[in-house]
Formats: C-alpha cells, sequence, structure tokens
C-alpha cells in the first residue's frame, strides 16, 4: 500500500487515494472532548498575540509564489486572504453557494469569501468572544453572513435541522479535535447537501508521529493533544462517506509563514505562557515543517 509522506512536493492537481490506516498521538495526556473544546476556546480568545500578529484572518496563509515562482510574493496578512481565494478556486465557490464555515474565528475569512463570491455564508465557532466581534465587525455589513456560537463536534439545533449548505469551508480548526474528527465529518454530513463539497485546510503530523520538538513548540502551545496523520485524515473522510477529489500539500507555505512570522513577533516582544518568546516557538516550529515532522494540507471532498 501507498504510504503518504507529508514531505512531498505540492501538488495542486487531483489525485487518486488508497491511504493505510495510521494514528498518531501525542505524549501529553488525551482530554475529554469538553475540556479539549474549553481549552481551545479560552486559548484563543484570550490571547493577544493573535489580534495583535494576525488581524482578521487567525491562520497561516497561501503564499502563491511557493507554488508557482512567477507570482507576486506576498506578505503574511495577504497570505490569509491568498489561502481564502485558493479554497474557493479548488472548491468551486460561487454566487449560488451555501457555505458554513467550521471554527470561522473571527469571522474574516469567511466574510471575504462571502465578498469575493456572493455567496450566503454562516460561520461557527466554539469561542464566544469571537462570535461577537464577527457579529459586530462583519455580520453589521453583510446580510448574506451570519455568526452563531457552536461546537463542530455538536451543532446547535437550528443547523442540524436548518436547511442544506453546498459547500463546508473550515481553516485549521479540526486539529484542534482531531481525536473526534468521526464526529466533526458527522456534523458535516448532516449539515451538507447530496453531493456537497468539503473544503479544509488542515495540519496534519509525519506517520512516525510528532518529534520532541513539535510537541514542545508546537503542540503544546496550540493545545493539540493530538494530529492526524494524511493516512488518517483520508481514512476518516472515506469511512464517513466522503470522497476525496483533490489533495494539496501546502507544508512549505506553513514553513515559510511562521519563518516570516517570526522576527515580527520578536520586534513586539510577544511572549508565551512557558516565559519564552514567540518568536522561538515560531522559528522551531517553522523548521518542524522544514523537516517534514508536521505538514499542512488542503482537502476537497464530495459528500456521496
Amino acid at each position: 500500500m501507498m504510504k503518504y509522506s507529508i514531505q512531498r512536493a505540492v501538488r495542486p492537481n487531483i489525485m487518486h487515494f488508497h491511504p493505510r490506516r495510521s494514528m498518531s498521538t501525542s505524549a501529553t495526556s488525551l482530554a475529554s472532548k469538553d475540556s479539549l473544546e474549553r481549552d481551545t476556546a479560552t486559548y484563543y480568545g484570550k490571547n493577544a498575540n493573535y489580534a495583535d500578529l494576525f488581524g482578521t484572518n487567525i491562520h497561516f496563509g497561501y503564499f502563491p509564489h511557493i507554488t508557482d515562482p512567477s507570482q507576486k510574493i506576498v506578505d503574511f496578512a495577504q497570505s490569509g486572504f491568498a489561502l481564502n481565494q485558493r479554497m474557493i478556486d479548488v472548491a468551486g465557490i460561487d454566487a449560488n453557494s451555501n457555505v458554513i464555515d467550521f471554527g470561522c474565528g473571527v469571522g474574516g475569512p469567511i466574510f471575504d469569501v462571502s465578498q469575493r463570491t456572493n455567496c450566503k455564508a454562516m460561520g461557527v465557532d466554539l469561542t464566544p468572544e469571537f462570535i461577537v466581534q464577527a457579529q459586530q465587525q462583519f455580520g453589521s455589513q453583510s446580510d448574506k453572513v451570519q455568526y452563531m456560537v457552536g461546537s463542530i463536534t455538536d451543532l446547535p439545533s437550528a443547523l442540524k435541522n436548518g436547511p442544506k449548505f453546498s459547500h463546508l469551508f473550515t481553516i485549521q480548526a479540526i486539529c484542534h479535535v482531531s481525536r473526534f474528527f468521526d464526529d466533526v465529518l458527522a456534523s458535516a454530513y448532516s449539515v451538507l447537501q447530496e453531493g456537497g463539497i468539503l473544503v479544509a485546510n488542515d495540519f496534519v503530523v509525519a506517520e512516525s508521529g510528532p518529534s520532541k520538538e513539535a510537541e514542545e513548540f508546537f503542540y503544546t502551545r496550540l493545545h493539540f493533544d493530538k494530529l492526524l496523520t494524511f493516512a488518517d485524515y483520508a481514512e476518516c473522510l472515506t469511512r464517513n462517506g466522503f470522497e476525496i477529489v483533490l489533495f494539496e500539500n501546502c507544508s512549505k507555505h506553513a514553513e515559510y509563514g511562521y519563518q516570516i512570522l517570526a522576527p515580527e513577533a520578536q520586534q513586539r516582544g510577544c511572549m508565551e505562557k512557558d516565559g519564552r518568546p514567540l518568536s522561538l516557538h515560531y522559528e522551531q516550529t517553522s523548521a518542524c515543517f522544514a523537516r517534514g515532522e508536521l505538514g499542512k494540507i488542503i482537502v476537497v471532498a464530495r459528500k456521496r
């Protein structure tokens, strides 16, 4: 059987998969679903570093020049918008789409998707502070975008019983509840219409599991107790009624993003909870991506 490596070159074309089952957990103790979600919500809701460094796109982005050297080199802030556009393109989101965002953060990405395509959109996030900000900053600007507090592992009844969506969009959210990916996919399947499209950007780990450096500078900082390998990701999607139609390895984008963000974090004097500079965490995390210990992917899957 083919063994998937997150060190593969960027391949944005359509590919077919026959995944091998592989599970990888961190050395930290496994939390319950409720405590894991609560810790994640608290971490992002109370962490000033994200507001200072990321703005309204609280995720690592996409740098077109990495895939195509003829493209303009964008800065970190612009890379967030570039990722939104890349996901729009590969998922086929347009003005006729009705899109739900799992883990919408402060609402910027899904608002941007709606603005770029004129689609209807709903953002869901576990962090109440983020939803309040999203409603005030973005919901007030458009009658096509709504936001709701909720868990992506167990959606609010208003969504479970409401109209179906043509697309599910999610950026770097599933990684926080990776052990409950089956629950996330059950939620996704329940709200997508027949033939609906899921497009996800997420972090994964090498099949050998997290290195000591990945544990210390990535897992602990971001409150991960587990990450999936790509084989896990593909197998779970297939098992839960989805057909994978596209996979893109974006690991080099994460490596570069952490690399260029480290000096900015140092200049701003950002510190982590462990008392060490955030820039150190970013430099070490970039090195983990460079060595293939961590990865970042875009996956497009269709509901069967």
